[in-house]
């Protein structure tokens, strides 16, 4: 870590503060022994495992925000049985020794019954058009923040499920290891786990996950995939899966930054036969500090391209000059009268010199902006 971060984080924890939005969760944080699942964590939240006069498991989960204004109380109960993931049920993840491993189960459809609170107000979950998927992980090492590793590369990974419209399940994920000098990836481990409607796991032998459109948080300056395509051979599936919305970060120092985590759609096939279904996704890049200035002189390139999707390059013709020049957009266009009674504001623009207008308009902000070091400021 870089000793300019590291002091700052000293500093903020030597008055019993951690950095937001990270807190500290109040009241203790409890792990029964007894043989049930039973976690709580403070005040705030639990997840407890019982069984109902139907002998079915069921896990009750509760989930507060500080000032009680969001949260949640759901039941899941099971309608397929547990599933190993990895090798027989051990997923390497985030080594902090070579013998580190973490056991990895999970449940891929639940019945949801139960509450959410939106703003001070409970919405009340509908069982029939809900569905839900556990996970369990544990063990595996565990480093302190403020120590040291002796390694030169870090742990990333993409992690994605998938709930299918006829009934099969799925669940993929990417782990490398990442260069925290030059960002160069080696795969670890790669998996893909596909569940029958009968809930017999197949493991898969390959799949792609790749990212056709990425997102750039301004807070964290993390690089996330938010539309995607799956192809697994051996499922004859090929999906398009696309997040909800673009803005599904979790800032934390769990992660050292941050990392993406959200409600994703999937639109397809399998065997040829349309597949529709819904997913979540993870995605934890590589984001160590190796060196502070290093990072801050990303915002200045950040900047630099959010700055030429309002001055572009150049302008391609009336109507783009039309666009980008705030005049109106033909989504707007699109809705006024065609009688005549209309004047377009292309008339603003078609008959000039577009060479002109980018002079004088476009190439003194873009001159500023291109030269690099702290121009950008300006």
């Amino acid at each position: 870590m870089d000793p300019l971060i590291k002091r700052a984080m000293l500093e903020v924890m030597s008055e019993d503060n951690v950095s937001p939005p990270d807190s500290f969760i109040p009241g203790d944080v409890v792990v029964s022994l007894d043989g049930n699942l039973n976690l709580q964590y403070g005040d705030l939240a639990s997840v407890a495992c019982h069984q109902n006069t139907n002998g079915d498991d069921v896990y009750h989960i509760i989930a507060n925000a500080e000032d009680g204004s969001y949260g949640l109380e759901i039941d899941l109960i099971p309608r397929k049985p547990p599933v190993s993931h990895g090798a027989n049920g051990v997923v390497q993840g985030d080594l902090v020794s070579p013998d580190d491993g973490m056991y990895y189960c999970f449940v891929p459809r639940c019945d949801v019954s139960g509450t959410i609170r939106i703003d001070n107000s409970a919405v009340a979950v509908d069982p029939e058009h809900s569905m839900g998927w556990y996970d369990r992980e544990f063990g595996g090492g565990i480093r302190k923040w403020y120590e040291g590793s002796t390694k030169s590369t870090e742990s990333s990974w993409k992690w994605a499920s998938a709930q299918l419209s006829n009934g099969w399940d799925l669940t993929v994920y990417t782990l490398w290891d990442a260069d925290i000098y030059n960002g160069e990836l080696v795969i670890r481990d790669k998996r893909a786990i596909a569940i029958s409607p009968e809930g017999t796991r197949i493991e898969c032998d390959d799949h792609s996950f790749e990212p056709l459109q990425t997102w750039t948080s301004m807070m964290t300056l993390n690089d996330y995939g938010t539309k995607w395509t799956l192809v697994v051979p051996q499922m004859g599936l090929d999906v398009l899966v696309e997040a909800s919305i673009d803005r599904q970060e979790f800032r934390t120092l769990c992660a050292g930054r941050g990392y993406w985590e959200g409600r994703v759609s999937i639109t397809g096939t399998m065997d040829g036969t349309p597949v529709s279904g819904l997913g979540f996704v993870e995605n934890v890049p590589a984001q160590f500090v190796t060196k502070f200035e290093n990072y801050m002189k990303r915002i200045g390139r950040l900047t630099g391209k959010e700055v030429s999707k309002l001055y572009p390059d150049h302008l391609i013709d009336s109507r783009h000059a039309m666009e980008i020049m705030g005049f109106q957009s033909q989504a707007e266009m699109a809705t006024k009268p065609l009688d005549g009674t209309y004047l377009s504001p292309l008339r603003f623009t078609e008959d000039a010199r577009l060479d002109v207008l980018y002079e004088h308009y476009f190439a003194p902000v873009r001159h500023l902006t291109d030269r690099g070091g702290k121009s950008w400021r300006s």
